[in-house]
């Protein structure tokens, strides 16, 4: 369960020179693919350790409920939330790499919602797990805290003989107290910080589409100047058309009527 790759994804955002990058490429297509795998990697490593997660949580109340497995727990709780942040953190450098046209910036504003909905929805099943986890460590808590109780009062019990195992019981049943109550405060600060990443990802996700929009919008617009330019230049070229058949037609009358003046003064000449 232990994340893997977790120093590359946490680099600075300077280290990318911002939306220019400092790799030469003003686009960062080498870049933007390593990062874009990255997410993928971290988003697959995140499934299978959420479900690693219910499936000790499905344990909790049970007779394997012990010691072990509240460490189990608390560590595996602890790696997610750390690939949560990782993951976060290359998505918003992801998101700072454009791309060389509007095409390719569509392209991958696309991209980048669909990767920030499946962290989102990886986000709401861990936060279920560990809503899940809480209600069953509360249950536990108090069945312990009641155990505890009732062999205090028996030993208040003048006739109560000392019973070494009950003791032994009730200090180990102490010790998972102390335990489950660590454990739920690591859920509730886990289920916090999980929020602000919830909001996080809501203002990444309508930067996004507001720039989604304002480049379909510039697509639109310079696909409808490039429909306008057709038809201007369907107009001109009608009207060139038009025009070299009426200077056709001009010449043509030019012709006959120098012919007609042509011929008029040959035939006057002649009868000179």
């Amino acid at each position: 369960a232990e994340y893997m790759g977790r120093g590359r994804s946490e680099m600075s955002f300077d280290s990318y020179g911002g939306r220019q990058g400092a790799y030469g490429v003003r686009d960062g297509d080498t870049e933007y693919i390593r990062l874009s795998q990255d997410v993928e990697k971290n988003l697959s490593q995140l499934n299978n350790n959420v479900s690693n997660l219910q499936k000790l949580v499905n344990q909790m109340g049970t007779a394997r409920d012990d010691p072990t497995l509240q460490r189990q727990f608390i560590q595996l709780q602890q790696s997610i939330r750390t690939q949560i942040l990782a993951t976060e953190k290359t998505l918003k450098q992801l998101n700072m790499i454009d791309g060389s046209n509007a095409s390719e910036q569509s392209k991958r504003r696309q991209q980048q919602e669909s990767l920030g909905r499946r962290l989102r929805g990886v986000m709401e099943l861990f936060q279920q797990t560990c809503r899940t986890a809480m209600n069953k460590e509360k249950q536990s808590v108090a069945v312990d805290r009641e155990r505890a109780a009732s062999f205090r009062e028996e030993r208040r019990d003048p006739g109560h003989r000392g019973d070494f195992m009950a003791m032994q019981q009730v200090e180990s049943n102490q010790e998972m107290i102390r335990q489950r109550e660590e454990g739920m405060r690591e859920i509730e600060a886990t289920m916090m910080e999980v929020n602000d990443i919830f909001r996080d990802l809501s203002t990444i996700v309508h930067e996004q589409g507001a720039a989604l929009d304002n480049i379909e919008s510039n697509m639109t617009s310079a696909d409808t100047m490039v429909d306008t330019g057709r038809q201007q230049l369907i107009k001109a070229s009608d009207y060139q058309k038009k025009a070299r058949n009426k200077m056709c037609c001009l010449l043509v009358i030019v012709a006959i009527v120098a012919a007609i003046l042509i011929i008029v003064l040959s035939t006057t000449l002649t009868k000179k």
